[in-house]
């Protein structure tokens, strides 16, 4: 059992990230008082509010001819818990959508928040888990908490780890799912790891990686992927026009902040994300719901 002194996988203490997160909501404070004094603060909310479903589409060279058209609905950084009336909003969007399976890309939650209500967050998120099409796979992010991965697995939420791969079947095809959660993410129990069958590269199958965080690309195209999906950048929240993000993520390249990439083999989608973190608000970078389609070439 981990002590608030114990670092995480990434090396950080929890008595670290409560620390950051002080320092992080005195920052947004003095960002809303900002926003307010220049008169812009309710544009902000308003695009919080306007959330969007995208349906981007992601060409794979040499993809399986059965995976061809697969439909994956792609959620992130929901950050339930905050008050902002994030889940309903969800529930409302996630009405007549369909897919062949769903993705929950980490920060369902959010601990991080200021007086964050994680028992109101739980239940929002077991009405959004009840509302999806299933199957379900999740990762989690920096801002989750453990007794999430109880919460998942008992709603039948698949969680995906980066050392053993979940295999989902469509059209006769066997494609291989592999997660991986952020660095600061807590720990699964061992007792809820995906059922091992093997990481190695497959010529003529697909390995696609469900990630929260860009920067751990790398990590993928070793493990065999050929597509990635993640979140967490909320493409930079606040933008300038052309959705040009003020500020950067740790780690991530600029190419990676939002939408489609592709490096080396390797194509991937980066979500704006379901919600905010810090304050209700999005400037040129609106909240989305992202369906995800791969063709193959």
């Amino acid at each position: 059992m981990s002590t608030p002194g114990s670092p995480d996988r990434s090396g950080t203490t929890a008595i670290d990230r409560k620390r950051s997160a002080k320092i992080a909501q005195v920052r947004f404070r003095m960002l809303a008082f900002l926003l307010r004094a220049t008169g812009i603060y309710w544009l902000g909310a308003t695009n919080f509010r306007n959330l969007r479903v995208v349906r981007p589409t992601l060409a794979i060279p040499g993809m399986p001819t059965e995976c061809d058209g697969l439909r994956i609905l792609l959620l992130s950084d929901l950050h339930l818990g905050l008050g902002w009336g994030t889940a309903s909003r969800l529930l409302a969007s996630l009405e007549n959508l369909t897919y062949d399976f769903a993705a929950l890309a980490g920060d369902l939650v959010d601990e991080h928040g200021e007086n964050p209500q994680l028992a109101e967050a739980q239940d929002g998120l077991r009405s959004v888990i009840a509302a999806l099409h299933r199957p379900v796979y999740a990762v989690l992010g920096n801002h989750d908490t453990a007794d999430l991965y109880t919460l998942l697995d008992a709603g039948g939420v698949c969680i995906l780890n980066p050392d053993t791969a979940t295999v989902h079947h469509h059209k006769g095809a066997s494609i291989r799912l592999v997660g991986i959660p952020d660095g600061e993410a807590p720990s699964p129990p061992a007792t809820l790891l995906a059922r091992k069958s093997g990481i190695t590269r497959d010529a003529g199958g697909l390995t696609i990686c469900l990630a929260h965080n860009p920067a751990d690309f790398r990590r993928a195209h070793a493990l065999g992927a050929r597509v990635y999906l993640c979140g967490h950048t909320h493409g930079g929240q606040i933008c300038l026009p052309g959705g040009l993000p003020i500020l950067h993520c740790r780690g991530v390249p600029p190419a990676l902040m939002a939408g489609s990439w592709h490096h080396d083999g390797l194509y991937g989608f980066t979500t704006r994300g379901v919600g905010a973190s810090g304050l209700p608000v999005r400037y040129f970078c609106p909240p989305e719901i992202a369906l995800v389609t791969l063709r193959t070439t």
